[in-house]
Protein backbone atom coordinates (compact mmCIF):
# COMPACT_ATOMS: atom_id res chain seq x y z
CA UNK A 1 0.00 0.00 0.00
CA UNK A 2 1.36 3.45 -0.86
CA UNK A 3 1.63 6.02 1.45
CA UNK A 4 -1.19 8.58 0.15
CA UNK A 5 -3.86 5.29 0.47
CA UNK A 6 -2.61 4.71 4.03
CA UNK A 7 -3.43 8.35 4.97
CA UNK A 8 -6.65 8.15 3.24
CA UNK A 9 -7.49 5.10 5.07
CA UNK A 10 -6.68 6.35 8.57
CA UNK A 11 -8.87 9.24 7.86
CA UNK A 12 -11.65 6.80 7.00
CA UNK A 13 -10.77 5.50 10.73
CA UNK A 14 -10.43 8.68 12.17
CA UNK A 15 -14.17 9.89 10.77
CA UNK A 16 -15.64 5.98 11.68
CA UNK A 17 -14.36 6.86 15.15
CA UNK A 18 -15.50 10.73 15.84
CA UNK A 19 -19.16 9.70 14.52
CA UNK A 20 -19.65 8.04 17.81
CA UNK A 21 -16.21 8.65 19.79
CA UNK A 22 -15.52 7.20 23.56
CA UNK A 23 -13.39 8.30 25.62
CA UNK A 24 -11.41 5.62 27.78
CA UNK A 25 -8.67 5.53 30.24
CA UNK A 26 -6.68 2.01 30.00
CA UNK A 27 -5.76 0.27 33.02
CA UNK A 28 -2.93 -2.20 32.73
CA UNK A 29 -1.32 -4.63 35.50
CA UNK A 30 2.73 -4.69 35.19
CA UNK A 31 4.32 -7.57 36.69
CA UNK A 32 7.32 -6.55 39.16
CA UNK A 33 10.42 -8.90 39.97
CA UNK A 34 10.72 -9.45 43.94
CA UNK A 35 13.71 -9.94 46.23
CA UNK A 36 13.33 -14.37 45.70
CA UNK A 37 13.37 -14.15 41.96
CA UNK A 38 9.95 -14.24 41.85
CA UNK A 39 7.21 -11.98 39.58
CA UNK A 40 3.80 -10.16 41.63
CA UNK A 41 1.24 -7.97 39.83
CA UNK A 42 1.01 -4.65 40.61
CA UNK A 43 -2.79 -2.80 40.59
CA UNK A 44 -4.27 -1.92 37.76
CA UNK A 45 -2.24 1.19 36.83
CA UNK A 46 -4.21 4.08 34.72
CA UNK A 47 -2.18 5.39 31.45
CA UNK A 48 -1.05 8.77 31.52
CA UNK A 49 -4.30 9.59 28.96
CA UNK A 50 -7.51 9.22 27.69
CA UNK A 51 -7.67 7.41 24.24
CA UNK A 52 -10.51 7.87 21.85
CA UNK A 53 -12.04 4.82 20.32
CA UNK A 54 -15.38 3.54 19.34
CA UNK A 55 -16.77 0.79 21.07
CA UNK A 56 -19.39 -1.39 19.09
CA UNK A 57 -21.38 -5.17 18.79
CA UNK A 58 -18.56 -7.57 17.12
CA UNK A 59 -22.06 -9.60 16.52
CA UNK A 60 -24.79 -8.96 13.76
CA UNK A 61 -27.71 -7.13 14.99
CA UNK A 62 -30.06 -10.55 13.80
CA UNK A 63 -28.55 -12.49 16.07
CA UNK A 64 -29.79 -13.59 19.42
CA UNK A 65 -28.88 -11.11 22.04
CA UNK A 66 -29.00 -13.92 24.50
CA UNK A 67 -27.63 -17.67 25.71
CA UNK A 68 -30.35 -19.62 27.27
CA UNK A 69 -29.28 -21.22 30.30
CA UNK A 70 -30.97 -23.63 33.05
CA UNK A 71 -31.14 -20.35 35.40
CA UNK A 72 -32.22 -17.94 32.72
CA UNK A 73 -31.45 -16.31 29.69
CA UNK A 74 -27.95 -14.35 30.26
CA UNK A 75 -27.01 -11.69 28.09
CA UNK A 76 -24.18 -12.58 25.42
CA UNK A 77 -22.37 -9.07 24.60
CA UNK A 78 -19.00 -9.32 22.71
CA UNK A 79 -17.97 -6.43 21.79
CA UNK A 80 -15.13 -4.72 19.69
CA UNK A 81 -13.20 -1.64 20.11
CA UNK A 82 -11.58 0.50 17.13
CA UNK A 83 -8.93 2.68 17.72
CA UNK A 84 -6.35 4.57 16.10
CA UNK A 85 -2.87 2.82 14.56
CA UNK A 86 -0.96 4.20 17.39
CA UNK A 87 -2.81 3.06 20.27
CA UNK A 88 -1.33 2.36 23.19
CA UNK A 89 -3.33 -0.88 24.59
CA UNK A 90 -2.07 -4.23 25.33
CA UNK A 91 -3.82 -7.59 25.80
CA UNK A 92 -5.75 -7.85 29.46
CA UNK A 93 -5.80 -3.43 29.90
CA UNK A 94 -9.40 -3.04 31.69
CA UNK A 95 -10.96 0.23 31.62
CA UNK A 96 -14.72 1.36 32.15
CA UNK A 97 -17.07 2.75 29.89
CA UNK A 98 -20.88 4.01 30.91
CA UNK A 99 -20.42 2.05 34.52
CA UNK A 100 -19.79 -0.90 32.73
CA UNK A 101 -15.96 -3.04 33.26
CA UNK A 102 -14.50 -4.16 30.04
CA UNK A 103 -11.01 -5.92 29.39
CA UNK A 104 -8.61 -6.66 26.33
CA UNK A 105 -9.10 -9.97 25.58
CA UNK A 106 -7.36 -10.08 22.05
CA UNK A 107 -6.06 -7.37 19.72
CA UNK A 108 -5.79 -7.76 16.10
CA UNK A 109 -2.20 -8.43 14.36
CA UNK A 110 -2.57 -5.73 11.33
CA UNK A 111 -1.70 -2.20 12.91
CA UNK A 112 -1.42 -0.37 9.59
CA UNK A 113 -4.11 1.93 9.93
CA UNK A 114 -6.31 0.79 12.77
CA UNK A 115 -6.18 -1.01 16.10
CA UNK A 116 -8.66 -3.37 16.87
CA UNK A 117 -9.36 -5.06 20.16
CA UNK A 118 -11.54 -7.58 21.75
CA UNK A 119 -12.98 -6.63 24.75
CA UNK A 120 -15.24 -8.95 27.44
CA UNK A 121 -17.55 -7.47 29.28
CA UNK A 122 -16.98 -7.83 33.10
CA UNK A 123 -20.44 -5.71 34.59
CA UNK A 124 -21.44 -2.66 36.65
CA UNK A 125 -18.53 -1.50 38.59
CA UNK A 126 -19.13 -1.87 41.99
Amino acid sequence: MNRSELVMRRRNVRAFIDADPSDVLLHRITRVATDAGSWTETDPLPLSSLQRVRIMDAKRRYTDPHVNTEAGAIPLSPYIMIGSSTMDIQVDDSFTWLGDHFKVTSIHPDREERTVASIDYFGKTP
